[in-house]
């Protein structure tokens, strides 16, 4: 294995430490978004006005934040649009049964919207990280 280029620094976003700090924020942003998907009256500082930008926002936000949590494995990229849109039907399937709530197929819709901003987002972040280094199958 070749020895790692010493001149090769990695942006701060991207360090071990930071990626550490994603992980946490993403795991605190699913529970908020579950809380806010499901609570019977959220705050009306988190509401856009318009219940399709709410579920834009907080999947692009979602997306972005588990591209740097997850860096740098692109491969998973995959596997993470899959999870989010999977958690977005669900929190619709709940709120189908919830009383307060409604679940709406559109929203999920909203949610892969947001997924796609939220990966352009990230995008330029990540663009600046050298390629992981792939090593050759056996």
């Amino acid at each position: 294995m070749p020895a790692a280029d010493p001149t090769t620094t990695l942006p701060w976003w991207l360090s071990a430490s930071a990626r550490r700090l994603w992980q946490v924020l993403l795991v605190l942003l699913v529970l908020a978004v579950a809380w806010l998907a499901l609570s019977p009256a959220p705050p009306p500082q988190a509401d856009t006005g318009w219940d399709k930008a709410n579920h834009a926002l907080a999947f692009a936000v979602l997306a972005a934040m588990a591209e740097l949590a997850l860096w740098p494995q692109p491969a998973r990229r995959r596997l993470n649009v899959a999870a989010l849109l999977a958690y977005g039907a669900l929190i619709e399937v709940v709120q189908s049964r919830l009383p307060a709530r409604s679940g709406e197929w559109s929203d999920l819709a909203a949610d892969a919207v947001g997924i796609a901003i939220g990966l352009l987002l990230a995008a330029p972040l990540l663009r600046r990280a050298p390629a992981p280094v792939r090593r050759p199958s056996p």
